[in-house]
């Protein structure tokens, strides 16, 4: 027999949303205030743990938090990020100095456990009434003008007045709504990130960004003896196959890691070597963005409709921002009327970013000494540019 889901909800729009990483989940919270009720439903069966591995929210997604009270909540179990300071191979070339962004803008940018954080939203889901459906892998999406229903692969269903993809880079979503779109092609970058316990790296609470002959190595002290860190290198062979939900095991890429650092400071290496719990790693692909966010009443969200280069910072800020802002675009417009609003407003944002974080990305992606000195001739120009581009993200007003 074909089991039914039903949205029981007093409100004029029923929504689905695909997805419960992030994005998606804050999406729910956010209709919620904008009285339409939601559905989420998850293809994996996952659910957080306590692993270190970090993530970077900067300003503009931790105002977007402020919006749920889930930032405060968090912030006994973060660490502020208020000064970078950019190096390349034998100077200090620029100081980033953010530490009255909280003045400045409401929120500071912060550094935190990513399990931490999910923790939090499902904590707030649940506070909610907002159910998540895991072990739900979709088939097809009847897409129609005047309703939509999605059917999953164990033959349940679910209709809705609108569903929001937010089911990431290989989004389902999108491969259903968009056939013909190009799929991720892998970008032969790895981003690595952990928390080490490492008493000779430098004693320092700022955010140092190295520029090294293979790569880009940073870190930050973020309590006595432990210390954030991520890496960014070159690798041709995808290691998406040793990947268990982007967790590997700290010795499987350390020795690889350490290899790549060798001719830089010696400290990189003691960090590396002293990762507890996992290393976080993140393949780098590139994705085109789609012309369209939208078709019908199906919209994607964060990685789905855009991808961006690690040296951004702001992966998963921009999908925040996308949830905030459609929400606010539907509680004031009928569907059609606010996802065409919502992407009028959200990609010229996003191909700003994006535009802005490939000027570093650029530069990366020669190896060997070409690729070196490329990197000490960009990052200078790049680490000026932000002392532009920053204010004018974080102060960015979603008031229309």
């Amino acid at each position: 027999m074909m089991k039914r889901f039903f949205i029981r909800t007093f409100s004029s729009k029923r929504a689905i949303i695909i997805g419960a990483g992030l994005s998606g989940p804050l999406s729910a919270l956010f209709l919620k205030q904008a009285n339409i009720e939601s559905i989420i439903f998850e293809k994996e069966n996952f659910q957080p743990d306590n692993s270190g591995i970090p993530l970077i929210i900067p300003t503009n997604g931790a105002k977007i938090l402020n919006h749920i009270d889930i930032y405060h909540q968090i912030k006994a179990f973060s660490f502020p990020l208020n000064k970078k300071i950019y190096w390349n191979y034998k100077n200090k070339l620029k100081i980033i100095d953010e530490s009255d962004n909280e003045a400045k803008y409401g929120a500071e940018s912060i550094i935190i456990k990513k399990s931490r954080l999910h923790k939090a939203i499902l904590n707030e889901l649940n506070l909610q009434g907002i159910k998540i459906h895991y072990e739900k892998e979709i088939s097809h999406i009847e897409n129609t003008e005047k309703s939509l229903k999605v059917i999953f692969k164990d033959n349940s269903e679910v209709e809705g007045d609108f569903l929001i993809g937010s089911d990431g880079t290989f989004s389902q979503v999108r491969n259903i709504i968009f056939p013909n779109f190009p799929s991720p092609v892998y970008d032969k970058t790895v981003r690595f990130c952990g928390f080490s316990t490492c008493p000779t790296s430098p004693n320092t609470a700022d955010y140092n960004v190295l520029i090294c002959r293979e790569g880009v190595f940073s870190f930050k002290n973020t309590a006595k003896d432990q210390v954030y860190w991520t890496a960014t290198i070159h690798s041709h062979i995808s290691p998406e196959k040793n990947l268990n939900n982007n967790y590997i095991s700290a010795d499987e890429w350390k020795h690889k890691l350490i290899g790549t650092f060798a001719k830089d400071a010696i400290f990189i290496k003691d960090i590396i070597f002293s990762t507890v719990d996992n290393i976080g790693i993140y393949p780098v692909y590139n994705l085109s963005m789609p012309e369209k966010w939208y078709d019908g009443r199906v919209c994607l969200i964060g990685d789905a409709a855009h991808s961006i280069s690690p040296f951004s910072l702001q992966e998963a800020s921009l999908g925040f921002e996308d949830a905030f802002l459609l929400a606010k675009c539907l509680k004031m417009n009928e569907i059609s009327e606010g996802f065409q609003k919502f992407e009028d407003m959200r990609k010229l944002r996003t191909k700003k970013i994006i535009t802005f974080a490939d000027l570093a990305y650029a530069s990366f992606k020669s190896r060997g000494l070409k690729g070196f000195l490329q990197r000490e001739f960009i990052f200078p120009y790049y680490a000026k540019r932000i002392l532009l581009e920053n204010p004018q993200i974080y102060s960015y007003n979603f008031d229309f």
